[in-house]
């Protein structure tokens, strides 16, 4: 492989990332307030089973983009 995905892009930069402070903003916009701690686990813990099969939404986009 090469140094570089593309000539711009490191091969071991992230390509999506969700960090606390994005939950916390959307629920902020959502429900008027922070999620309290429980609630950020067991947002986390959802998060996460959604992206359990990553290589699936991955060769889906993958897919979406070379379609000619």
């Amino acid at each position: 492989m090469s140094e570089y995905i593309t000539e711009k892009l490191e091969s071991d930069e992230l390509v999506y990332a969700i960090n606390v402070w994005d939950v916390q903003e959307l629920a902020r916009e959502r429900i008027g307030r922070e999620l309290t701690y429980e609630e950020m686990y067991a947002t986390k813990k959802r998060i996460e089973w959604g992206f359990f099969d990553w290589f699936e939404i991955v060769n889906i986009a993958i897919d979406d983009v070379t379609e000619q």
